[in-house]
């Protein structure tokens, strides 16, 4: 598999990931473990459940006492991760409609917003009861919620001195085909759609966008419930997170740049 963003190692299977327009530096645990050091804040994780799961990478890669992936458990479709791995410094904050929270306790915070408005979920209200959203939200619709979330992100980093990211919507291989038909959006073309729409907004606003669909997307087929993703692609997710965090410390990390979603 080889294209601008993934390669692999076919002598060693190892899956190799390099962002678009640089190179990226392997962190080794030895450099991850001097990043933590430096690293004396919070980082604060806000989304959904694709978010839970980078939550959860992230603390296996900076903590090594955490040797092992949470168990699956069921769900309506099949098994799914709904555990929080606790972290004394990464936080997972449940939030997925892109409601405005305070990070006044976070130092860096990393935003997930986009997925539920195109699931069979669209249909609730932000009180989770029966309403008249549409199944999906058009673009308008959540355009308005993009730029709500991106004025409250400068608000909250003007408040707080903190630094605010997105993440972008990892694509969805199998899960919207489980759905009943008419019930569920989210595919590869509409989560593109959202999040170049949504990429466009955050730069707008001086946000820097966090590519991790461009990893996940050629390599679909690996999600291991159809929706979420571990091994090397949750992996490589997380090390683009790391990297960017932990590139004034590591020697040798370049800065990472925001790969083309708009591009694609």
């Amino acid at each position: 598999w080889r294209n601008s963003t993934l390669a692999v190692d076919e002598s060693g299977g190892l899956l190799q990931w390099q962002p678009y327009g640089c190179s990226y530096a392997p962190q080794t645990a030895s450099a991850l473990a001097a990043c933590r050091s430096k690293l004396d804040k919070q980082i604060c994780l806000i989304g959904d459940s694709q978010t839970r799961h980078l939550h959860n990478m992230v603390v296996r890669l900076l903590d090594s006492s955490v040797s092992k992936y949470p168990k699956p458990v069921a769900a309506t479709n099949g098994t799914t991760i709904k555990t929080v791995t606790a972290s004394d410094q990464v936080v997972y904050m449940d939030n997925s409609w892109g409601i405005p929270m305070d990070t006044a306790n976070c130092s860096y915070v990393f935003w997930n917003f986009g997925q539920w408005p195109l699931s069979h979920w669209a249909h609730l209200d932000l009180d989770f009861t029966k309403g008249n959203w549409e199944i999906p939200w058009g673009l308008g619709k959540y355009s308005m919620f993009v730029k709500k979330l991106a004025q409250h992100m400068i608000s909250q980093r003007q408040q707080h001195s903190n630094k605010q990211y997105r993440v972008t919507i990892n694509s969805h291989p199998i899960l919207h085909r489980q759905q009943d038909p008419g019930d569920d959006y989210r595919t590869t073309p509409m989560l593109l759609m959202y999040n170049k729409l949504a990429s466009t907004i955050m730069d707008m606003h001086g946000i820097e966008v966090v590519d991790t669909f461009s990893i996940a997307d050629p390599l679909l087929d690996v999600s291991y419930d159809g929706a979420h993703y571990l091994g090397n692609v949750g992996k490589a997710q997380a090390h683009l997170l790391l990297n960017i965090l932990c590139s004034k410390h590591l020697k040798h990390a370049p800065r990472h740049n925001s790969i083309p979603i708009s591009d694609r």
